[in-house]
Formats: C-alpha cells, structure tokens, sequence
C-alpha cells in the first residue's frame, strides 16, 4: 500500500453504479486491499473571488476523512490529469491559512467513500451526500 498514490498524474474512470451491492460483492470476490471502508469524506474547494483557479483548470481542496483521520491539502491541475496531494496534521490551521491568502470556500462535497486496492489499481466507491455550492445545498 505505500506505493499507491504517489505522484503527481492520475488516470480516472468514472461510473454511476445501478446496483452497488452487485458491484462490492464481484470485488470483494477478488480478494482486494481495503485502504478505508466507509469513511465519511468532506473535500472543500478554495478559489479567489474571481475564480481565478477554475479559469486555469485548478483546484485547491482540504480534504478530510473520518475515521482513518487522513487529512490531505490537495492541488489538482492544470488540466485534468495532473494532482498533487500532501498529509497534513491540522485542517483547521490549513483552512484558515488559505482563507489568510485570499482564497474563499466556493464547494463543499460530503460523501461516503471506500478504497480498495487490486494489483497496482485504486478502485473507489462513492456515496454522494451534501454538496455545498457557497454555503447553499445543492444536493442531500
């Protein structure tokens, strides 16, 4: 497991699954590496009032996992492909030093999420819940 996600370019599939209990019975069949099991993830994305990340194709989120405790600062771009991410010991501290340079919460996203590992692939099944857009609920 240490060897995943090191870095600094990812490759994603994206699925919306019609029967996700089908879905973790085929792989748990497959004898993955459970990373994290139904942790509750919140990721909050940073941009400056005029959005000057997004033009350049970039994200700046603090990220936060419970109960695995993980807490990442993570960039993501420019472009799709490209993510960087650092472990960091205090997300509070990391969100008020963001907000100290000027960037402001612009999207909240809380989910449920599980990691497995098969071989040297990441397979992650999401639950989405509450999505956050400036402080209004979207979604959940």
């Amino acid at each position: 497991m240490t060897t995943h996600f090191q870095g600094r370019f990812e490759v994603e599939f994206k699925y919306r699954l019609a029967d996700s209990a089908a879905f973790l019975r085929a792989l748990e069949a497959l004898g993955p590496e459970v990373m994290v099991a139904d942790n509750h993830e919140q990721d909050c994305y940073f941009d400056t009032a005029d959005r000057a990340l997004a033009r350049e194709q970039k994200s700046l989120v603090i990220r936060t996992m419970a109960p695995s405790g993980i807490r990442l600062w993570i960039v993501k771009g420019p472009g799709p492909d490209r993510c960087e991410a650092v472990n960091i010991t205090d997300a509070d501290k990391a969100i008020s030093m963001v907000c100290t340079l000027g960037y402001q919460p612009v999207l909240t996203i809380d989910k449920r999420r599980s990691i497995y590992f098969l071989g040297p692939f990441h397979v992650t099944v999401d639950h989405l819940g509450k999505v956050r857009i400036s402080g209004e609920i979207l979604l959940g």
